[in-house]
Order: structure tokens, then C-alpha cells, then sequence
């Protein structure tokens, strides 16, 4: 991947933050930089119309500093709540109406989808009209919802199918795509990498007792879980706190629960927090939490990991790819009993902090962008030479 054989690549994704919601999907901009490194990027942003209308001063909402610098914020329409599984053809019209002039103006060798519904459903026939090879990148959250049995698993394991490659974060994310019809052959693992120079040990600033929890406060996330577990364990530990660095439609019923069981000065509700500042709550924290009901392999399991953090997370997706006995403990979603116990377990254990690091140095961007580039590179050079030869 020398500086001679650089290609041009588009990347559609609704996951990428702005200003106006600057710490979504932030490992996308971790991703899609280290890519860059390589091919010369220019990521074209579909944004919910309902979302797009609400915004006053759209040049100044939809920025953001850092990452790609060819970025295109645009609208997608859709019908809310009812014909989901037309959404695809919507983006795809969208795209067209609002986008085809930057598009073709980018003369891009290759296209990657970063989101398997609608956006990989779209791409893929974006990439046919245009006569471009093409990639799909699967996260775990868009297989585990939509793949459904429905019209829309149909169309996703259509457009992975006439993909040239899928990039999946997991083995297991894997597995869940040949079970239900990707061909094997098309599915490369490309596990997302940690930035260990600033996710690192700090032994000066660690606390005991101290629970934290990241992420979106929805109930798929298993934070109710969390909150019931963190009642029980406060019955015989009154020095035990729980940080809670995420916001959401949940919010107001975590509150009242606290409030209810008379908790709630024992929880920081930080809300939405940057992701400069995760790196501190690791270091800070005994041990992270996730009691996920599904995922791919989330970036905040080995981000505190390579923190020296050890995890209690549930026994899902990618997950047990990165934690083992060393690191951790996995427990069964949904199950508040073995999650309480699973917590009790690791705070009383002495972790090596330098261990749990090491098992997280394995993920690294640069292994992320030799796999992803590697692939990318060679399907826009075959196609280039077919393009010659006919």
C-alpha cells in the first residue's frame, strides 16, 4: 500500500458525527481516517429529512473538525414508522436528487458502505448504476436488527452477495452473515483497532469501587440490568459508585429508579460525553460494564481494556473474542443475578492491569486498514483492467 497505488474512494455512512451531534458513532471517524491514510477519501453523509428540517444553520451544524475533509452532509426522505423495507430505494432516490453531481465530481475507484440497512442496500445499487466495485462494512447493530427473516435480510444479503468484500468487526458477526446466506468467501474479519497512545494505564487515578457504564441508555443496551444490579450490590457496599457516561431515551426512568431506592447520590449521570474524555473514566474506573443483549464487538470493551480496565460484559456477538479470564467476566444477558455476582466477583479480584492491556494490543487501526485497503485497493485495480481490456 505505497504512496503510487492510492485510489479513490466513496464512503456512505449516516454514522458520523457533526456539530450538531458530535459524539456520534465516533469510532467511525477513527476508521475512515486510518483509510485515508491510504486512499484518498470522500465521505458522503445521509442524514434523516426529519432531522434535516430542524436544523437552522446547517453549514454551521453539519461540520466537523478532524476526520475526513471531504465531507458531504445530505438528507435522505423515507416514509416514517411504516414501508421500511423500501428505505434503501428512498436513500438511493435521495442520493440521486440531492448528491449525483458531488458524487460523479469524486470520480471515486471504489465505494464502501458503512452500514448494511439502508445504506449498503443503497450503495450496492448506487455502485451498479455507476459501474464501480464495492464494499459493505457490517457493525453488528445493523445485522441484529435487521436481519429479520424479512424483506430487508433479503436485501441486505442481496447487496453482500454483489458486493466485492464485507468487512465484519467479529467472527461471530461472520457467522451470523453465512447463516443467513452471505457467501463465505466474501467476508473478511476486520476487528476496529484502539488508539493505545491515549486509551493507557494510569494507576495514579484509579478508585476502588467505582462502576462505569458507556454508552447509549437504551434498553438493548441492558442498562436497566445494570441498575438493578447496582441496588443489590449498594445493600452491602456503601461505598460502591456507578458513572454513567451516555444519554438517551432512558435517562428519565433510570433517574427514577435511583430516586426510588435512594441511590441516586451514589450515580454520576454524566449524559453525553466526548470521546476525549473516555480514556480518564477508564482510567478512573475498577471495572467497566455491558450487559448488551447483542453486538458485533464494541470499541468500549477493548478501549478499557487497553486501559488496564478490567470488563464484566455479556456472553454476545464478538464479545468473547476479546475477553477472557484475564480480562473479565461474561455473563448471559437479561440475567440480573449472575450480573450482580459477576460484579461482586471482579471487584474483589486482584487484576493485573498490564495483563488485561495486552490481550487489547492485538486490535490496532493499522491491522484494521491493511485488511479493508487491501481489499479495496485490489478490486479497483481489477476493475481498472477489465475496463482496459474491453
Amino acid at each position: 500500500m505505497n504512496s503510487h497505488s492510492r485510489k479513490k474512494l466513496l464512503i456512505i455512512s449516516n454514522l458520523y458525527p457533526s456539530n450538531w451531534l458530535p459524539n456520534k458513532a465516533t469510532f467511525s471517524t477513527q476508521q475512515f481516517s486510518n483509510i485515508a491514510r491510504y486512499m484518498d477519501v470522500s465521505l458522503l453523509v445521509p442524514i434523516s429529512w426529519l432531522s434535516w428540517v430542524k436544523l437552522k444553520n446547517k453549514e454551521q451544524a453539519l461540520q466537523y473538525p478532524g476526520g475526513v475533509e471531504n465531507l458531504r452532509y445530505c438528507w435522505y426522505f423515507y416514509t416514517p414508522k411504516i414501508l421500511r423495507s423500501t428505505y434503501s430505494l428512498f436513500m438511493v432516490f435521495s442520493l440521486f436528487l440531492n448528491s449525483f453531481f458531488w458524487i460523479r465530481n469524486q470520480k471515486a475507484d471504489v465505494i464502501l458502505a458503512s452500514w448494511a440497512y439502508p445504506d449498503g442496500v443503497a450503495s450496492a445499487i448506487l455502485a451498479k448504476l455507476l459501474g464501480k466495485p464495492f464494499f459493505i462494512q457490517v457493525l453488528g447493530s445493523d445485522i441484529n436488527k435487521y436481519a429479520d427473516k424479512g424483506w430487508r435480510e433479503k436485501q441486505i444479503v442481496w447487496a453482500c452477495n454483489k458486493a466485492n468484500g464485507v468487512f465484519s468487526v467479529s467472527q461471530a458477526l461472520k457467522n451470523k452473515l453465512i447463516e443467513i446466506g452471505v457467501q463465505p468467501e466474501k467476508i473478511h474479519v476486520a476487528y476496529n483497532g484502539v488508539d493505545h497512545k491515549r486509551f493507557t494505564i494510569n494507576t495514579l487515578v484509579r478508585k476502588e469501587n467505582s462502576l462505569l457504564y458507556v454508552g447509549n441508555l437504551v434498553h438493548d443496551k441492558g442498562i436497566m440490568e445494570l441498575i438493578d444490579a447496582f441496588i443489590i450490590l449498594s445493600q452491602s457496599n456503601d461505598l460502591l459508585r456507578l458513572v454513567v457516561a451516555g444519554d438517551g431515551k432512558m435517562m428519565s426512568e433510570i433517574v427514577d429508579k435511583l430516586r426510588e431506592h435512594n441511590i441516586i447520590n451514589k450515580t454520576e449521570l454524566l449524559g453525553s460525553v466526548s470521546h476525549s474524555d473516555i480514556p480518564m473514566l477508564m482510567q478512573q474506573a475498577t471495572t467497566l460494564i455491558l450487559p448488551s443483549y447483542a453486538e458485533g464487538l464494541p470499541n468500549v470493551v477493548v478501549e478499557a481494556m487497553s486501559c488496564g480496565t478490567p470488563v464484566v460484559a455479556t456472553n454476545v456477538g464478538g464479545i468473547p473474542e476479546a475477553v477472557n479470564e484475564n480480562t473479565g467476566i461474561l455473563v448471559d444477558p437479561r440475567d440480573v443475578p449472575q450480573l450482580t455476582k459477576a460484579i461482586s466477583s471482579v471487584l474483589i479480584k486482584e487484576w493485573s492491569a498490564e495483563e488485561v492491556r495486552s490481550q487489547a494490543k492485538k486490535f490496532s487501526w493499522d491491522t484494521y486498514a491493511n485488511v479493508t485497503v487491501k481489499e479495496m485497493i485490489k478490486a479497483s485495480t481489477d476493475n481498472q483492467l477489465k475496463k482496459n481490456s474491453t
